[in-house]
């Protein structure tokens, strides 16, 4: 009886050994850029979307800092009225 406690301890023990490094492959592989994961850009056009995208994303954060600004800017003049 002891026996088969004891074995079914270890097999827990061993299945959460594999659950915890299951989670921390897992962990780093989503936290790793995507080349490390071997996932690259095909072509030329791949890396034009890329781009188009990055200047699209600059841009749109350049209008949302600036809707801040104006936002702060009518605040405080509101504020002083």
């Amino acid at each position: 009886m002891e026996r088969a406690a004891t074995t079914a301890s270890s097999l827990d023990v061993e299945q959460d050994n594999d659950a915890q490094t299951r989670f921390e492959t897992a962990s780093k592989q989503s936290n790793d850029p995507p080349q490390s994961r071997g996932y690259t850009l095909r072509s030329g056009e791949d890396s034009m979307k890329l781009l188009e995208l990055m200047e699209l994303c600059t841009k749109l954060s350049d209008l949302v800092r600036k809707r801040r600004e104006r936002c702060c800017e009518l605040k405080s003049r509101k504020r002083d009225v």
